[in-house]
């Protein structure tokens, strides 16, 4: 493990290493490599992802894995959510919601929940931290999508998500850039979200989870799309701006100018 912390290593020199750290399920030893070696094939890569999305969240909970990359609302988020399931039932019923009024307050604040739900961490910071690795690693997308359509289609939904909760993330400071040391960027979210929907899209479609995931993203990119058209015409506008400021230079005479922004 120094050995490749010290940048002496590469995937053409030591193959056999990520393919003994991919049948011992050796997580740890597979982040690393990936954050290191700049030749790993897409067919590794994709192997690679594979585990991530597989392997348990108790056998992650034990297992040291690099967390510089993950921010910690990753944390808070996670721990919000479990708390929330934390909740005792007797016997699947909860004396709190026996009310009418209460059915109607939950009603109500469904929309809130909803959000909610769709701005929290869907995965544990430890295999955030994994997935980082994967969205920071070098592919040819030619020879990576192949490999994407072996990935069972629950797992795909699950890094949807994931890629779909980095996204908004990315949109809620004007940088589009997450916290943390070395944490993806957003056109590597971008790239691997087109990449999962070129590879799967047949088979995730037919997903109810995906399809709410699906329209969510779709509504989202649609309004970051009017934004941009909106942020044009400004541009445009403050173009002409400019133009009236020189030439209003140059004059002499009175004169009275209406400019249309809209």
């Amino acid at each position: 493990m120094q050995l490749v912390q010290m940048h002496v290593l590469s995937y053409s020199l030591c193959p056999g290493l990520m393919e003994v750290a991919l049948e011992r399920t050796d997580v740890q030893m597979l982040q690393l490599c990936l954050q290191q070696f700049p030749d790993i094939p897409e067919a590794v890569t994709c192997a690679c992802l594979k585990v991530f999305l597989s392997v348990g969240d108790s056998t992650l909970q034990e297992t040291s894995v690099n967390m510089e990359s993950v921010s910690e609302y990753s944390d808070a988020a996670h721990d919000e959510k479990m708390e929330a399931q934390t909740e005792i039932l007797q016997n699947g019923f909860n004396p709190e919601e026996d009310s009418c009024d209460n059915c109607e307050r939950a009603l109500k604040e469904k929309p809130q929940a909803t959000v909610e739900e769709t701005a929290s961490c869907p995965v544990i910071p430890k295999r955030a931290a994994l997935l980082n690795a994967i969205l920071r690693s070098a592919y040819s997308e030619a020879f990576l999508l192949p490999h994407l359509k072996d990935i069972p289609a629950q797992h795909i939904t699950l890094f949807l998500q994931y890629l779909y909760f980095l996204y908004l993330k990315c949109s809620e400071n004007a940088t589009m850039t997450l916290p943390g040391v070395h944490p993806p960027t957003l056109n590597q979210i971008m790239d691997w979200i087109c990449l999962l929907l070129d590879a799967n899209f047949t088979v995730v479609v037919m997903i109810p989870e995906a399809k709410k995931l699906l329209l969510s993203l779709y509504k989202f990119v649609k309004s970051q799309i009017c934004i941009c058209s909106e942020l044009n015409k400004i541009e445009v506008s403050f173009r002409e701006l400019q133009k009236l400021n020189q030439e209003k230079n140059s004059r002499e005479l009175y004169s009275i100018e209406v400019l249309e922004l809209f």
